[in-house]
């Protein structure tokens, strides 16, 4: 399982505070088929994103996960 060097990944991207990196935090977020932890990482991560108005995100999470 590459979960903890996906985790490092994501953790690098999203310091850059970036668009694409902001997309690809939001992407993993929204993927049902991602692996939890990765998916907690990525919520944990999005709220370091101030730039970014990140309710609308939140909203489609609460909508998919039960």
């Amino acid at each position: 399982d590459n979960t903890i060097f996906k985790i490092s990944a994501v953790r690098g991207s999203a310091a850059e505070r970036y668009s694409d990196s902001y997309r690809t935090v939001r992407d993993i977020l929204l993927d049902r088929n991602e692996n939890p932890r990765l998916r907690e990482e990525a919520l944990r991560l999005l709220s370091r994103y101030q730039k970014f108005d990140i309710l609308p995100t939140l909203k489609d999470v609460a909508k998919i996960d039960p």
